[in-house]
């Protein structure tokens, strides 16, 4: 992985350039779309931090085997999401595996009566008192560890003097122990020639003066004392840096909608959006001037991954939510949906409709699977069932590890050189005609439980090539047994 974009500096495989590159210039689209995204680098953690990723030590031992409870117990919000907690058996790698929605949530600046302080609470006291609750919660996870992060984070972190900000004036105006909710507004810069990421000076501590103001996408919404869990918006600059504190430590805001795209050639702002998509996956490629906290982060980074996921299928549900007249979602209505959900018409409502061009929706996959059946139709039954199943031992993987890593620690590096063996494979297949000429083929990929992509393909062969013998079959599959002296154990 030794080719730079020059655009964003990004290290890809030689394969991953576009159609459109020549034999003297590779251009990538993966990482910045050719220059049309542009973000600072990250910044270098902190050096005390730094070592807890890097160092071979007790303390970064258990620093990255831990790596989730410690950003847990220095998060300035829970997540609040279904957890699937069965034990895989074996001694496979971890994952993280979901149901639902996920969301971030804070609660109260000040705890309820009898209750000790969590979370963004721990952020109002003093550095010894919020280190000892967090040992107490914390039995399993070393103090001197926890020390060593909230002193970094007190130090360096901008949003803790926002939250303490935000207490100050909370506790001026409290009344008979309830107050008036205060909010964390974000205002971007006004010069749209500026690509510098959101700055914590943009986010302002303001009084809503209403208990029943709305909550928007760039409010983030404190009380003193009681009252419920508040959800982020995931479109809120600070959805990140409040959770991956450990990825984040000076606080350093994330995407906001209103966040553009960038002209190349005439060098300013697009009147194109820059998507959450585009934004996340920008974070997930390596660059050599780039420290990377992100990439270390190991099963914390795969909750990120999860999560940047998670935050941007939700807002693409919201669109459809709030656009289903656009979406014409009157066409999809009536009786024809009554019979295919086997309802009954005293039952029908108003149903939120997913367009088939939503990857995943009813809709999607049934017209996929009416496309996989023509193909069917007109070509008889498939000829070779072919199933290739990432390898995490791939030289291409294992070269591109950072130390202490293993394969389950970088799902982005696994996909990435799995659809490029995917990629091989089909060239092999239909240009190369190893196995004959190919009139059509469908293909699914899917993920297994360790989190290895895995193809299952259907090859439809043409004419004379199409399997009709069992010498045919011979020559395309074998069965052996193993040789006893180099494989004894099988």
């Amino acid at each position: 992985m030794d080719v730079v974009c020059e655009y964003c500096s990004a290290l890809h495989w030689h394969a991953e350039r576009l159609a459109s590159s020549t034999s003297t210039h590779s251009s990538f689209g993966l990482c910045c779309l050719q220059g049309k995204i542009r973000l600072p680098l990250l910044k270098l953690p902190p050096p005390a931090l730094q070592s807890l990723f890097e160092e071979f030590s007790p303390l970064a031992n258990s620093f990255r085997t831990c790596i989730r409870s410690y950003n847990a117990a220095n998060a300035f919000t829970s997540l609040g999401v279904a957890m699937d907690e069965r034990i895989l058996s074996g001694r496979g790698p971890t994952a993280f595996t979901i149901h639902g929605e996920l969301r971030h949530r804070i609660g109260s600046l000040l705890p309820a009566e009898g209750i000790e302080p969590n979370y963004a609470q721990l952020y109002i006291y003093d550095a010894s008192t919020a280190l000892a609750f967090r040992e107490s919660r914390n039995p399993h996870l070393r103090n001197d560890v926890l020390g060593i992060i909230n002193s970094v984070l007190l130090e360096t972190n901008d949003l803790c003097r926002l939250y303490r900000r935000a207490f100050e004036i909370l506790s001026e105006v409290a009344l008979e122990n309830h107050a008036i909710p205060a909010s964390l507004h974000y205002t971007p810069g006004t010069d749209p020639r500026c690509f510098n990421l959101p700055t914590t000076n943009e986010i302002a501590v303001i009084l809503p003066g209403d208990e029943n103001v709305p909550i928007t996408t760039r409010d983030l919404i404190l009380r003193l004392q009681d009252g419920p869990l508040l959800r982020i918006s995931e479109c809120h600059p600070a959805y990140w840096p409040s959770h991956y504190v450990l990825f984040f430590p000076y606080g350093e805001l994330g995407w906001h909608p209103d966040m553009k795209q960038w002209n190349v050639s005439e060098a300013h702002h697009t009147g194109s959006r820059l998507t959450q998509l585009q934004y996340s996956a920008y974070r997930l490629f390596e660059r050599l001037a780039e420290y990377s906290s992100i990439l270390r982060g190991g099963a914390l980074f795969q909750e990120f991954i999860v999560d940047a996921w998670a935050a941007y299928e939700q807002n693409r549900l919201q669109y459809v939510r709030t656009h289903q007249t656009q979406l014409r979602s009157e066409v999809y209505t009536g009786l024809a949906d009554s019979m295919n959900t086997s309802l009954n018409p005293r039952d029908i409502g108003r149903h939120l409709i997913l367009p088939s061009s939503h990857p995943g929706s009813p809709r999607n996959m049934y017209e996929i699977y009416q496309d996989s059946m023509a193909i069917t139709r007109y070509n008889r039954h498939p000829d070779i069932f072919l199933t290739a199943t990432a390898n995490p031992n791939w030289p291409e993987i294992r070269n591109e590890l950072k130390p202490h890593q293993t394969a389950s620690d970088r799902p982005d590096l696994v996909a990435r050189v799995f659809e490029l063996k995917r990629q091989a494979i089909m060239k092999i297949i239909t240009t190369d005609s190893h196995f004959g000429r190919v009139a059509g083929y469908v293909y699914t990929i899917e993920f297994q439980k360790r989190g290895l992509p895995h193809m299952h393909l259907l090859i439809f062969l043409d004419g004379v090539d199409k399997n009709r013998v069992s010498s045919q079959v011979d020559e395309l599959v074998c069965a052996e047994f193993p040789d006893p002296h180099r494989n004894p154990i099988l």
